[in-house]
This record gives structure tokens, sequence and C-alpha cells, in this order.
């Protein structure tokens, strides 16, 4: 108890000089459960870094639900509703979830048009986890599916390889789309998901934090490739 009581106001030290601190630095530890379309996550931390150069960026995902305190997270970046009161929320906008298939795949099972013909197709289904309150795909109840992932970048190359009909958002797929090496089906079940960026309400404010959050809201408004209110 002693030892931990020791920790803890090591702990509270740190953040007190941190707060303290004109120029931000150290280390700020992000979290998501999903990859960020490339090329705006590498540019989002990239420009962050050339701006602060004391600073040092540790970005992982994580498909479980952390406790961002215990495992001492600054923030991270959450999309759905957020149902957690415990955290307090920045919100990024919101992007676009749509179907898609390969051109391959339409020239062997021909291209979806309603729900009525989805029985004779295939899904790759998207494996949400049950903590992120996201709507889930009405295909997943109607169409088979012999290929279930939680990995965004596994669900585009299986659709691009022409294994089935892929729910995923647009801003992954947006060149593939463009190229033509996708082909965007059945636009009537297409929906909208937010993105929030969080972090405790009861964790103090870093000088670090406070400068990622201003720039990441700032930077999203300009750069990011989906609709920002």
């Amino acid at each position: 108890e002693h030892c931990s009581r020791m920790l803890k106001e090591a702990k509270e030290a740190e953040l007190a000089v941190q707060n303290l601190q004109s120029e931000p630095s150290g280390v700020l530890r992000i979290a998501t459960p999903y990859s960020l379309d490339d090329p705006f996550g590498s540019e989002l931390f990239k420009s962050f870094i050339a701006k602060y150069e004391k600073i040092a960026i540790e970005f992982f995902t994580h498909t479980r639900k952390i406790d961002l305190i215990e495992e001492e997270v600054d923030c991270a970046m959450i999309p759905g509703d957020l149902i957690d009161s415990s955290l307090i929320a920045r919100g990024m906008g919101s992007y676009r979830v749509v179907h898609c298939v390969s051109p391959s795949y339409i020239a062997r099972f021909g291209k979806p048009e309603d729900m009525d013909q989805l029985t004779r197709h295939h899904l790759i289904r998207f494996d949400f986890p049950n903590w992120l309150n996201v709507r889930r795909s009405p295909l997943n109840d109607i169409a088979p599916s012999r290929f279930t992932t939680n990995d965004f970048i596994a669900v585009r190359r299986a659709a691009l390889d022409g294994l089935g009909i892929a729910e995923i958002p647009e801003i992954q797929i947006r060149r593939n789309l463009e190229l033509g090496e996708l082909v965007h089906v059945l636009p009537e079940l297409d929906y909208s998901v937010p993105l929030n960026m969080v972090f405790p309400s009861n964790k103090k404010f870093t000088t670090k934090l406070r400068a990622f959050i201003d720039h990441a809201v700032e930077f999203t408004k300009q750069h990011a490739p989906w609709e920002v209110d």
C-alpha cells in the first residue's frame, strides 16, 4: 500500500511538471480500435510531430475495450455513439459506411441490385466488437458468409479478390472506387458513423494532451476525407 501511494504521488508530480511546461513534450499515447484511413492518420501525426519537436507518439490499435487511465493512454479515437459517461468526447465528424464488390465478383455472380437477390450472393462479414455502439449491416442476416474478420485491411483485400460483398468505410476504399477496382453497390444501405476523440473526465490535462486535441480537431476540419460538422 505504501509503494502504491508513492507511485500515485510520483505520477501526479509528473503531471504537475508537464502542466507547468510551456512547450508540449514527452510521450503521447493514443489508441483506436481500427486503423485510420491512409494517408489521413500518418499526415495527422506527422504534422503534430513537426509542430512539437519534443513530442513522441505511441499509437496502437486495440479491438478490446481498454481502460484509458489504467493503461496510461492519453486519448482514444472511437467510432460510434458513445455510451460511456466517464469519457469526455470531441467530435471529429462522421464517415460513411458503404457496400462494395469487385468487377471480378460481378462477372461471376452478377451485380447485387436489391435485397431479394442477396441469398444468391456472398458477404464478407465484418465483426464489430460488442462494446462499440455501431450499427450492424442488415446483410448479416440475409447473405451467407464464408469469411469473417475484424480488420478493415483484410476486408478490403478480400473484396478486391472477389470474395464477396464488403461492408467498409468509404474512406478505406476511396482510391479503389476511383480506379474502378471496386464498385459501390446497394447505396440504400449506406449509413454514417460518428468518430470521436475521447479522454477520461477525471484525467488531468497535460500540455501535450491539450495541444494534440486542439491540433487534431483543426487538422480534421481542414483535411479529413469525411464529413466534418
